[in-house]
């Protein structure tokens, strides 16, 4: 399974080229590198970036249990400083009712509302009452600025498919996959490149050598439909003269990058995404996902990104 001797080698695009032990695949399905940061120092830049990027569940979640514990933690603080010091205070002295007196009162000077039921009187209720005010308009102002750049931040929804497959082509075979804009907006100007990383072991450790494949396309003006993306096993791909029953045995790994113009945020976006070389399906063909319908419009499926058929590899 040696690779054609000729090709030329890229240099290493920034994932190096040599360990001591096997790694897993350089880049997640997510886009994300696996990449373990350690011993750098954490600042409030890095919790924004944090914030920003997760999952909107997980920031909702976040969001709702900072809330609940500034509250919590200064109903403890007014039920030390004594709840008779809050006016409107009916309490029957047990700990709960006492304890919810004070979360409620927390919850309308954290978020300035002041019903006007009840108010601080006493020196100590009235202390914390004015540093929770201002703690709830930093903290709001805060979680503003975080939801604008949330909002804000460019984002794109580039679905691959979920097989790689080796199918017919031409006059021989090629690796092949399909990407689609999983929004409805317009993406213009699509670049993609593909760079295979193919390890190789030995008593030292392993290396890794880095070759850019040619594409039978690289480019397109608008992303509409779904996109095929097709890297011929010709005289000029690093694999070419390898049986194909046996790339899947190689230990490699495709790292792709698509770009392209966003229209709605009127920015570049990026996708990264990468393929194992295991992860490839031999004898098979993707489906057309689309259609014309009576009226002239052009259907596509978007669940059939993922659809094949069996075929015969040319010899």
């Amino acid at each position: 399974m040696a690779v054609k001797p000729n090709t030329r080698i890229e240099t290493d695009p920034g994932v190096g080229s040599s360990y001591r032990h096997k790694t897993k695949r350089t880049i997640n399905h997510d886009g994300s590198f696996n990449v373990k940061r350690i011993n750098g120092e954490f600042t409030m830049r890095d919790a924004y970036l944090f914030l920003v990027r997760i999952p909107w569940w997980l920031f909702l979640l976040i969001l709702l249990f900072s809330y609940l514990l500034f509250n919590v933690f200064f109903a403890l603080l007014y039920l030390l400083a004594g709840i008779e010091g809050m006016s409107g205070f009916e309490g029957n002295h047990s700990w709960i009712s006492d304890f919810l007196h004070a979360f409620f009162f927390s919850v309308q000077t954290f978020t300035t509302v002041g019903y006007g039921s009840t108010s601080p009187m006493s020196l100590g209720v009235n202390l914390i009452a004015t540093i929770e005010a201002m703690t709830g308009l930093l903290s709001f102002s805060v979680a503003t600025g975080i939801l604008y750049g949330r909002f804000s931040r460019p984002t794109e929804r580039i679905l691959f498919s979920d097989k790689l497959i080796i199918s017919p082509y031409k006059n021989g075979n090629a690796i092949m996959f399909r990407v689609m804009n999983g929004r409805s907006n317009i993406l213009m100007d699509l670049n993609i490149n593909i760079t295979l990383g193919l390890n190789d072991s030995s008593k030292q450790g392993y290396a890794r050598k880095f070759y850019r494949l040619n594409l039978e396309l690289d480019n397109i003006k608008y992303l509409p439909l779904s996109w095929t993306i097709v890297h011929p096993l010709d005289e000029n791909s690093p694999i070419n003269g390898v049986d194909p029953s046996k790339i899947p045995e190689m230990d490699g790994e495709l790292m792709i990058t698509i770009s392209g113009f966003d229209d709605t945020y009127g920015q570049e976006v990026y996708r990264r995404f990468s393929y194992e070389l295991n992860e490839i399906t031999i004898g098979e063909k993707f489906k057309r996902n689309f259609h014309v319908d009576d009226e002239g419009y052009l259907i596509l499926d978007q669940k059939k990104l993922n659809d094949t058929e069996t075929i015969s590899l040319n010899k």
